[in-house]
């Protein structure tokens, strides 16, 4: 990193990576965009867009290629757990693939995957708190919601 300091002019740290360069300038309150770190204000003026948005595109591919298999995997854990083939244990295990996508999804370009998988999600937290085995409200509920995260995924 290279810093250069005058009394009348902002810092200006350059930082290299193996996959991106970043420009930043220090910067008091003119900049309300600013990052707040430490005691510094840091302002991001220029990241290598192309590399950047080349590895983006590369992860939402790999993102929307796995989706559907992930969904497949919670849809029969779900099956499973209902027809009491697996124990209501499982629905733990479901509940952290679903938070996975809950966070996932509007990362990377699937922001309605992203809604769905949250109002699962709060159902499951739901349904492991109690210990009991889900009603058929909470059975037709969380199949429509699997339903609707494949449904956005495709």
């Amino acid at each position: 990193m290279a810093f250069q300091r005058a009394a009348s002019r902002p810092v200006r740290v350059n930082v290299r990576g193996p996959h991106r360069q970043y420009s930043l300038a220090e910067t008091p309150s003119q900049h309300p965009a600013a990052t707040h770190v430490g005691n510094r204000h840091w302002k991001i003026l220029s990241v290598k867009d192309d590399e950047l948005g080349r590895t983006i595109a590369k992860l939402g591919a790999e993102y929307a290629a796995q989706l559907p298999r992930t969904v497949s995997r919670m849809e029969e854990l779900w099956r499973g757990i209902v027809a009491a083939e697996l124990p209501l244990s499982q629905l733990s295990e479901l509940g952290r693939m679903v938070h996975g996508v809950s966070g996932s999804g509007a990362t990377f370009g699937f922001p309605q995957v992203s809604r769905a998988a949250r109002e699962l999600e709060l159902l499951m937290d739901r349904l492991g708190e109690s210990g009991l085995p889900p009603s058929t409200a909470e059975q037709e509920t969380v199949v429509a919601l699997l339903a609707a995260i494949r449904q956005a995924a495709a």
